[in-house]
């Protein structure tokens, strides 16, 4: 196992994901999560220079890692002072901030079991982390230590994020790192420019296991009213570039619709020509995507 002094990790729960698989049935509930980790997928590969890389997933939750040093190096001399590179820490949690939006995005046309959008519990947390294969039968690939631990414990205590009202919870240490940079071009900057997203304390104090109470920090949507006509304009770009990135539809397996033939929406305009289709009932996933749609303002 190699240890890493800095990495930010990235937890992914999917909301109410048991009570699904109890009252729809597991064939159901695993197309439902299969097309959200297969977005998921997607945003990963994409990637966020200098990118992150997908650790694990299981029926209710996805692990992420950004690297924020080089393995080994650190543990292999004995130093334990682990000196790391600023820029490394910085990308690194900005890397996992910037995904994390993306990955909430990714899954906003994606309908659950009950008919409901997909809703998830994001967390971020940032430190030292170890990683290394384990086991020899069907080894795999894995990252412990207390920085993973505390990051799913930033998911579990998230409140709930969809398309609608993002929602990113994240600890002291992952600000931390995030607001050694601010002012134009950062990524705080970027955030709230183009997403609306402001970086703020939560209000109540969150009792985190096996820690106790913890300040936390959420990274959610600021609702503003534009005054001129051209900030409308501005407002309406971003809204369009938050609900619909650069992300494929998920596909259809009832066939016949724009979803199944992997329409993407690197323009809105080509969603908004969907409305067509939609509004004689030619697509499988009419229903969904005629909600989405509206939701936009189309």
């Amino acid at each position: 196992a190699d240890n890493f002094p800095e990495a930010t990790v990235l937890f992914v729960y999917l909301a109410d994901c048991d009570e699904l698989l109890t009252r729809y049935g597991d064939i159901k509930c695993i197309e439902w999560i299969n097309k959200i980790y297969a977005n998921f997928d997607r945003v990963v590969q994409q990637g966020v220079k200098p990118g992150i890389t997908k650790v694990e997933t299981f029926s209710n939750f996805y692990l992420a890692v950004a690297w924020g040093s080089k393995s080994g190096d650190h543990s292999e001399r004995g130093d334990e002072s682990h000196q790391v590179d600023d820029d490394l820490q910085y990308n690194a949690a900005v890397a996992c901030v910037m995904s994390a939006v993306k990955l909430i995005q990714s899954v906003s046309h994606i309908e659950r079991p009950d008919g409901g959008f997909t809703v998830l519990n994001v967390g971020i947390n940032s430190g030292t982390v170890c990683a290394g294969v384990i086991g020899d039968a069907s080894p795999r690939y894995s990252v412990f230590g207390d920085t993973v631990n505390i990051a799913s414990r930033m998911a579990t205590t998230a409140e709930q994020s969809s398309w609608a009202r993002p929602v990113i919870q994240m600890s002291e240490a992952t600000m931390r790192r995030l607001e050694a940079r601010r002012g134009e071009g950062s990524a705080l900057d970027t955030l709230k420019r183009n997403y609306h997203l402001d970086l703020r304390p939560r209000e109540d104090i969150v009792n985190v296991k096996g820690k106790g109470p913890m300040q936390t920090y959420t990274l959610e949507h600021v609702h503003r009213t534009p005054g001129s006509a051209e900030e409308h304009k501005q407002a309406r770009r971003r809204s369009d570039a938050f609900l619909f990135p650069d992300l494929p539809i998920p596909g259809s397996p009832s066939g016949g619709g724009p979803h199944e033939k992997g329409v993407t929406s690197s323009s809105v305009q080509t969603l908004r020509n969907l409305k067509v289709r939609v509004s004689d009932g030619s697509s499988g996933n009419a229903p969904l995507l005629r909600r989405s749609l509206s939701a936009g303002g189309m």
